[in-house]
């Protein structure tokens, strides 16, 4: 089963991202966004829209288990 922190980690290696560019696209913390890829914090439904638009999925996709 997939998290939401792995699908975060998988969506962002897969467009050969680092986890510093995407903190800046998404206007929040480096801190911020590696603790999301490490589970040790959640996303707001604001945070959780932003990574739906900026990795152009939608928020039950990122949230669904697979």
């Amino acid at each position: 089963m997939i998290t939401l922190p792995e699908k975060l980690r998988l969506l962002r290696l897969r467009r050969h991202l680092n986890q510093e560019r995407v903190a800046d696209a998404l206007g929040i913390s480096l801190r911020t966004y590696r603790d999301l890829e490490r589970g040790k914090r959640a996303p707001s439904l604001s945070l959780l829209t932003k990574l739906a638009e900026f990795y152009q999925t939608d928020i039950a996709e990122l949230l669904e288990r697979a």
